[in-house]
């Protein structure tokens, strides 16, 4: 898998668990989980691109990511947009998980 499809496939993935829960990402939030995707992406090596052990860890882990922001924000907030607050909120918690943070 190339980076670009991975960065693709992880903010698929994210949104789709988001929505699940009833939730949308606020136009901030967005960019910072684009920032976090690219990110942690960019860290993986060639070996871990191709494996699909390691790309299919990074999905779920980043789908635990959002399943504990969804968490935090049903308990902080009744809106159904989650904002870059509760999205910084939910990195530092979830860090360190690879290849996220």
């Amino acid at each position: 898998m190339t980076r670009t499809e991975l960065i693709k496939k992880m903010i698929s993935v994210a949104n789709q668990e988001l929505q699940s829960h009833g939730y949308t990402f606020s136009a901030e939030a967005a960019a910072q989980l684009r920032e976090l995707v690219t990110s942690g992406v960019n860290r993986m090596t060639m070996v871990e691109l191709q494996s699909d052990n390691k790309t299919t860890l990074a999905q779920n882990n980043m789908r635990e990511f959002v399943r504990r922001l969804c968490e935090n924000h049903r308990r902080e907030t009744n809106t159904r947009i989650v904002e870059n607050r509760t999205f910084s909120w939910g990195r530092m918690s979830i860090c360190p998980i690879w290849p996220i943070c």
